[in-house]
């Protein structure tokens, strides 16, 4: 029961849980068993008129391979994080992308055996929604009914019906997502959800809203959840510590800066990264696949003000370079916490304005902040990388929404950052190639994620 309009009509009917004749999706074909639990779902992939059937036919079956494994993972996942939740999931099922059965999820507890036992999930991949309904599972079958009255911090009323209205301001206090409003089980369910997601997959709503939370209170509701054995301790103490250090939560936002720079199928655009990402555990197996052979930043370098905007270079090979050097630039400024679009806005507007000397300092700055964090000698990295931001912003005050590279615009997008990279001898040859790995090393010492994250990702220590 996730807040979508599209199952404000069955509210009523699946919070009593035991009404008959509901209406419930059609069931999508077996595409595993995992641990005696079936895993259903049909592809998500909408075919493309411009690609060939055997194109279409292949990329149904790649997202079909990414739900088996988004599956298997957190299916096994949520086990690990509550050993003794109950064995009576039959079905796990992600719903059809057509119609009715695009609701956000939904399980049903009933008497009824054609629907007791199966629960449907928009997507395996949201694991806030995934650990959500396992949290349904538990308030039905595992945990004692008055359960919800020792919950620390509990709140005295909900909003009920009333709830949309609240949409247009953020979550606050013990609330992590609007919809927890509606009911104690709701509630119940969110926060769980949210904790979990956050543990492994360094999402959701607790990243979402952290400024407007109550972080200390929910830390206790956190520790509570674990003592009842259906949190691991480790998983539970996590969110706070990170959530209420400015640094680690740049270090974490850049993580999602890294990640969906190397999903894209452009990288000469970048995004705004948004926090509470889901970062699949397909996802991660994808980014462990990237290619970490070396930029040949001789060849991407050889344009720019000193070619007086002539574009000699250009080719099917220069561009796949280019590709590639801006993945690892993208990377490299990840890593130092700064917003990639914010500095590519910077550099833009001071060559603009004609200074081009003010945009050879910015990138001389970036460079320099980029490889004082991967040596470790900045003490003061925190310090560095706030007057950063406030020298880009004194450069672009507007708050840009995304920046796209345009090859006519390449001498004063990123020449100046490859410049000022090439200039130095103190970073690693790992921090100049397009695998995001070792970036995201770097930074997850500093995170010390718990096991969860571990487990879920799969990615070694």
């Amino acid at each position: 029961m996730t807040a979508r309009p599209t199952i404000t009509a069955l509210l009523a009917l699946a919070g009593s849980a035991c009404t008959a004749g509901l209406n419930l999706p059609e069931m999508p074909p077996v595409i595993a068993e995992v641990d005696g639990v079936r895993i259903h779902a049909d592809s998500h992939h909408s075919a493309n008129q411009f690609l060939s059937a055997k194109e279409n036919a292949e990329h149904h079956r790649e997202d079909l391979v990414n739900a088996e494994v988004d599956a298997r993972r957190a299916l096994r996942h949520i086990r690990w994080e509550c050993p003794s939740l109950p064995t009576t999931l039959q079905d796990f099922c992600r719903t059809s992308l057509k119609g009715q059965d695009g609701r956000a999820g939904l399980y049903v507890h009933s008497l009824d055996p054609s629907v007791a036992g199966k629960l449907w999930v928009s997507s395996f991949a949201g694991f806030q929604l995934v650990a959500h309904e396992f949290g349904h599972l538990m308030e039905w079958r595992m945990l004692s009914e008055s359960f919800h009255e020792a919950i620390p911090h509990l709140p005295a009323e909900f909003l009920g019906p009333a709830w949309w209205n609240t949409q247009a301001n953020p979550p606050t206090g013990v609330f992590v997502t609007h919809y927890a409003q509606f009911s104690k089980n709701e509630w119940f369910c969110e926060t769980y959800g949210a904790f979990v997601a956050f543990a492994a997959q360094l999402g959701g709503g607790l990243v979402t809203y952290h400024e407007t939370l109550d972080l200390e209170a929910l830390q206790e509701v956190a520790d509570h959840y674990a003592s009842l054995g259906i949190l691991r301790a480790d998983s539970a103490r996590f969110f706070a510590r990170v959530l209420s250090d400015e640094a680690l939560r740049a270090r974490m936002d850049a993580i999602h800066w890294i990640t969906k720079a190397a999903n894209k199928s452009s990288v000469l655009t970048w995004d705004r990264a948004r926090r509470g990402t889901d970062l699949a555990a397909s996802d991660w197996d994808t980014l462990r696949r990237c290619s970490a052979e070396a930029v040949p930043w001789e060849k991407v370098a050889g344009f720019g003000p000193t070619e007086g905007g002539k574009l000699p270079w250009y080719s099917a090979e220069n561009m796949q370079h280019l590709h590639r050097a801006l993945a690892a630039l993208y990377q490299l400024l990840a890593v130092t916490g700064i917003d990639p679009v914010a500095f590519a806005a910077a550099i833009g507007s001071r060559h603009d304005a004609g200074d081009r000397e003010g945009a050879r300092d910015l990138a001389a700055r970036a460079a320099n902040l980029a490889a004082s964090m991967w040596a470790r000698s900045n003490d003061h990295a925190q310090d560095s990388r706030r007057s950063l931001a406030e020298a880009l912003r004194a450069a672009c005050p507007e708050e840009p929404g995304f920046h796209s590279f345009s090859p006519l615009q390449l001498d004063r997008d990123i020449f100046y950052l490859i410049d000022a990279i090439r200039a130095r001898a103190d970073l690693p040859t790992d921090a100049l190639t397009p695998d995001p790995m070792p970036e995201i090393r770097l930074m997850l010492r500093d995170l010390s994620p718990p096991e969860a994250f571990y487990r879920y990702t799969k990615l070694p220590r």
